[in-house]
């Protein structure tokens, strides 16, 4: 016989069951979302401008703008220097600009809000424009992009104010630059005769029988002639004007009509002579008057001989009238 059934079975326990809150829900879908699109962002590749240093960017402050020390592609930047004259004063001003390279500051519009001509730029590795210094020029020292320094930005003295070195001088590249002007030196030769060398400074053409001119060269062409003042009256040719009026000389172009003949000055005559510097001389263009002819005597002397004959003639005469009435 089979056993039988139980007529009361003992209830069995109760299934658990977990049920999710609305707020969880919500959770879970933004957080689902957000990891969605962090997946989709970096399966494209890293993103400038997030704040966050990906592979292949060497910088990321968070934005996407240049000229910050960042630059938008998130490349470090660095100084780029320059500086120039204000309109205001004429008065130094210095400048400052983050570039990517040495290229691209080299290139970099840099004249703006200045007046005249720039120093050349500087550009500084791995210094941005928060810590560069732009404003050296005047500290005595020759920096990059400098041909000179004299310690000062006055002009006129050889070295510019952008530390340039001025027209018609020369700048030693030592710190601080030594300048000195250029030009020509004129020299007064043992016969009177002006000369001119070149190059020359001021401190090297300082004798009596030396004068110096910042004019950039000697100018000697071939016509020029030089009437000197002392000596013959024959004129110089090829002097620079300059050096014959330096040394009292009459300095002139060759004219029609003046070729090289006599000139008369205190009787002599003097060959081969220029009108011009005859006539600065007092003297004429000629030969000097020739007498010809045999000279007439003077009245009184050749009278004397008559005088002395009728005065013995009268003596005679009274002598003879006295004896006949003896």
């Amino acid at each position: 016989m089979c056993p039988a059934k139980d007529q009361n079975p003992a209830p069995s326990p109760p299934t658990q069951r977990w049920i999710m809150q609305p707020s969880c829900i919500k959770f879970a879908f933004v957080l689902g979302l957000l990891c969605c699109v962090a997946t989709a962002v970096h399966a494209n590749g890293p993103v400038c401008g997030d704040g966050v240093v990906d592979a292949g960017e060497e910088c990321d402050d968070g934005n996407n703008v240049d000229g910050d020390g960042c630059s938008a592609q998130c490349r470090n930047e660095s100084a780029c220097c320059w500086q120039c004259l204000t309109a205001e004063n004429l008065t130094i001003a210095s400048f400052c600009q983050n570039v990517l390279s040495a290229q691209a500051c080299a290139t970099f519009e840099f004249q703006i809000g200045c007046t005249g001509v720039s120093q050349p730029q500087t550009f500084t590795q791995g210094v941005t424009c928060a810590n560069a210094d732009c404003g050296h020029c005047g500290n005595g020292i020759v920096n990059e992009g400098e041909e000179c320094d004299d310690s000062n930005r006055d002009g006129g003295d050889g070295c510019s104010a952008l530390c340039l070195v001025e027209e018609g001088w020369s700048c030693t590249s030592e710190s601080p630059s030594v300048c000195t002007l250029e030009g020509i030196c004129c020299v007064l030769g043992e016969l009177g005769d002006p000369f001119c060398t070149t190059p020359a400074t001021a401190s090297t053409c300082q004798s009596p029988s030396m004068f110096f001119d910042n004019q950039t060269e000697c100018v000697c062409p071939a016509d020029n002639r030089c009437c000197k003042a002392t000596g013959d009256f024959t004129p110089l040719l090829g002097i620079d004007p300059l050096c014959c009026r330096a040394f009292g000389g009459i300095n002139f172009l060759t004219p029609s009509g003046n070729a090289a003949g006599p000139c008369c000055i205190g009787g002599t005559d003097f060959a081969g002579t220029d009108s011009v510097c005859c006539e600065a001389q007092g003297g004429a263009f000629d030969f000097c008057p020739v007498t010809t002819g045999t000279p007439t005597p003077p009245a009184s002397t050749s009278a004397l001989p008559g005088y002395i004959i009728g005065g013995i003639l009268l003596v005679v005469c009274c002598i003879l009238s006295f004896m006949a009435f003896v």
